[in-house]
């Protein structure tokens, strides 16, 4: 099993995106304390073109009712068994937890009450130095881990999960541009909300209409028709195949973070 029911969603302020919002599935009962491959659970931020290892720092909000677990991975795409599992939440909601390596404990636990919500959501810092030191806080500035592993490995991927019944919704910093381009995907239509519908004579000139305006995610075009679907941004994105359509999304870094090609 592999991550992956995970849903992307923009949130735009005009062409510049302020967050990713991700809603990740209950990925089962597993954990770093049970199962060596725990990272064949995870939804890796790669898959979205979101690197946060060189920064050292992940910012994010999490809506969930408990067990919120974030991976931190001395591989980029994972398979290694050197890795940082970090739990918010755990134990139906009272504890925050910090495993090193599968089977190894807790290197770091702290009584957390009420540190996830299933109405609101929480937001946290999550930052990682090169000398071993773990830390997150809260939105008050409260510490909720706060470990230094004697002997670190270096960062290079990071995954998001949610587990033991529960499904989360994750708004995700990132800060990013429209810078002119769009990806397209053919025989598959965007089944979302519809900021408006017209005819245009080919998707270039639908590319313009999008191009100008800070709401529009992207656009479906049907090429035998010429009907072109302007997309609101700010919510999940649902998909399906369906012929004579092409999916077409923006991209948010130069030709990167182009959600609807991912």
């Amino acid at each position: 099993m592999t991550s992956s029911n995970a849903f992307p969603m923009f949130s735009c302020l005009g062409n510049v995106l302020n967050e990713i919002w991700i809603k990740t599935e209950d990925a089962g009962n597993f954990d770093a304390w049970n199962t060596p491959n725990i990272y064949d659970y995870c939804t890796k931020l790669s898959d979205y073109e979101l690197f946060y290892s060189e920064f050292q720092e992940f910012r994010f909000s999490i809506k969930a009712c408990s067990n919120v677990f974030i991976h931190l991975s001395s591989s980029a795409n994972f398979k290694s068994p050197n890795f940082y599992e970090i739990a918010i939440g755990s134990n139906n909601g009272k504890n925050s937890n910090l495993r090193r390596k599968f089977g190894t404990g807790d290197s770091y636990a702290k009584l957390t009450l009420g540190i996830t919500s299933c109405i609101d959501f929480k937001e946290f810092t999550l930052t990682w130095s090169g000398d071993g030191h773990i830390q997150m806080k809260d939105s008050s500035d409260n510490s909720v881990i706060d470990w230094t592993d004697i002997s670190p490995f270096n960062i290079t991927g990071l995954g998001i999960r949610t587990g033991w019944g529960i499904t989360g919704t994750w708004k995700i910093e990132f800060k990013g541009q429209y810078t002119g381009h769009f990806c397209g995907k053919t025989n598959l239509y965007g089944n979302m909300t519809l900021l408006r519908t017209t005819t245009a004579i080919n998707s270039v000139f639908c590319s313009t209409l999008c191009s100008t305006s800070g709401t529009c995610f992207g656009f479906n075009f049907n090429k035998n028709n010429q009907e072109c679907q302007l997309i609101a941004g700010g919510q999940v994105m649902t998909t399906y195949q369906r012929p004579d359509w092409k999916l077409y999304s923006k991209c948010l870094i130069g030709r990167s973070v182009c959600m609807g090609c991912l």
